[in-house]
Order: structure tokens, then C-alpha cells, then sequence
């Protein structure tokens, strides 16, 4: 797991993930050479506080079946609003990616090349509603 990153690599910080979705999101992470996992996933009590320390580029952040957006993340993103949040619903049958800025959106189903992609897409401030990213 990367600690830090090289300049110019999308910086990313996992939180509230469970560990076998964390797992699979930084393997796929470290084999991105433009991105680096920042640290082992966090939780949403430490979050404001890692935002602050990593500052992250993109937050992944699990999400409970149909539920809101965490205080802490908009706290975090009060910290840093440059930042952009992807979010991770992950049900026994279907795991779902949203876009949680400026609204949450479900981008469908979530395979791992296209949660890299979205990533890419949320650090360059890309659509991603309009980019068929899911």
C-alpha cells in the first residue's frame, strides 16, 4: 500500500469500505501508475482529520444500501472542496457506484476497470454522468 504519492498521481483515500471491497479497490489501484492508495482504508470518525493530513484528490467512500451522504464527508469536503467523493454500495448481489458531487448519482454497477476510470474522470473534474463511465 502506497503511503505517499509521486507527483502528478491522482491521490486516493479509501473510507469505510469493508475489507474485502478495500482490498479489491487498492489492488486495483496499484496497478494504475498514475494513482496511489494513501493509506489503509479509513474510517468516517478519522476522516476529516486524514483529509487534512493526505490530501486526498478522490475519496472512495462505502455507502449503506439507500443511504445519504455521511456528515463527515461533508465536513471533509468543507476541508477540502477540490476533492471529489465516488461512492461504494455494496449489497450481497450488486455492488453500485455513485457520484456524490454535486448530487448523488448512480453510476450502475461497478466493475474494477470502470471504478479506475471514474476515478481518473472525478481527479480531472470530468462529467461523470455524461461520460458513460458506468
Amino acid at each position: 500500500m502506497s503511503r505517499g504519492a509521486v507527483i502528478g498521481q491522482i491521490r486516493i483515500l479509501l473510507v469505510a469500505l469493508s475489507r474485502l471491497v478495500a482490498d479489491m479497490v487498492t489492488s486495483a489501484i496499484e496497478r494504475q501508475p498514475d494513482m496511489a492508495a494513501l493509506a489503509p482504508a479509513v474510517s468516517l470518525a478519522t476522516l476529516v482529520g486524514d483529509v487534512r493530513r493526505l490530501e486526498p484528490d478522490v475519496v472512495i467512500v462505502g455507502l449503506a444500501p439507500g443511504g445519504e451522504l455521511p456528515h463527515e464527508c461533508v465536513q471533509a469536503l468543507a476541508e477540502r472542496p477540490q476533492m471529489r467523493l465516488l461512492g461504494i454500495e455494496d449489497h450481497a448481489a450488486r455492488t453500485s457506484l455513485f457520484a456524490l458531487q454535486p448530487v448523488r448519482a448512480e453510476l450502475g454497477e461497478v466493475s474494477l476497470d470502470e471504478l479506475v476510470d471514474a476515478i481518473r474522470q472525478a481527479a480531472q473534474r470530468t462529467s461523470l454522468l455524461d461520460s458513460g463511465a458506468a
